[in-house]
Parts: C-alpha cells; structure tokens; sequence
C-alpha cells in the first residue's frame, strides 16, 4: 500500500490502520475491511442498544467478539474507527468508498464496486446546479428536462 494511492493523508493512515490489523495473519486488506466494518456496525449497534434500553445486547456482544477474533491486533480496528469518526466530523464525503477504491478492492475479483469521488461530484452538482440554491422548505428535484 503506497501513499500516493491516496489523496488524502487521513484516508492512507485509516487504510494503515485497517490493513494492519490483519497483516500478522496475512488477511488480505478487502478481508480486513470486511471485518472493520462489521465489527465497526456491532459496536455502533451496542451502544446504540445501550443507551435506548439502560443494559447491554448479549447477542450483539457475543456476534462482535467473534468478529473482533478475527482480526489480530482489534485495537488497530478502534483506532480506525476513531479516524473515521472524526474524519466524517471534519468533512461529510464518501470516506470509506475513496479507500476502498484507493486500495484497489473495486475491481472484479472483489465485488466491481465503484465509487465516484467526492470532487467529481461537487463538480457535477455545480454543473448541474449552478447559482440554485435549495429551498429548505421545498424538495429540489432534478431531471432532463427541468430544474425545480
């Protein structure tokens, strides 16, 4: 994994986080990812549990452990976790689809995903967009054949 693959630092030291968290037991980066988020999905759904009911899921906390073993060193997964939380503070864009493109798991042997960059879309909003500006108290929809 190089650097350069990414246009954002943040982006390459989350992607450092995430694939060392399995390289000790050569888990290839797509595996490692899956893990994150799943273990990521659990621990969100837990506290989300626990704060809705005053008490702990077993069953959520009993999926995330086995999760969890999956990876050899989880704290590098809450590490990443962190960055991602505070990354999407700072800049609400596709985080986890650019590094998933930037890592290269979008191609066919992993699922053909793609994910448009988040500059591109600025761009393409802006064209399509120009000066209108949404209306909070009125939806703005688009189509060939008007802007309303």
């Amino acid at each position: 994994m190089k650097s350069t693959w990414f246009h954002n630092a943040k982006q390459y030291e989350f992607a450092k986080k995430v694939c060392m968290a399995g390289v000790y037991k050569g888990m290839r980066p797509y595996d490692m990812f899956s893990v994150f988020l799943e273990a990521s999905y659990l621990a969100l759904r837990q506290q989300a549990h626990m704060f809705r009911f005053g008490q702990q899921d077993d069953k959520v906390e009993q999926d995330y452990l086995r999760v969890i073993k999956r990876a050899p060193n989880p704290s590098d997964l809450a590490d990443a976790l962190g960055l991602l939380c505070q990354n999407l503070q700072e800049s609400p864009e596709d985080f986890l689809g650019t590094v998933f493109q930037c890592l290269g798991m979008a191609d066919k042997e992993f699922s053909g995903q793609c994910f448009t960059p988040y500059e591109l879309c600025v761009v393409m909003s802006d064209m399509i967009l120009g000066d209108v500006k949404p209306d909070p108290d009125h939806r703005l929809t688009l189509s060939p054949s008007n802007i309303s």
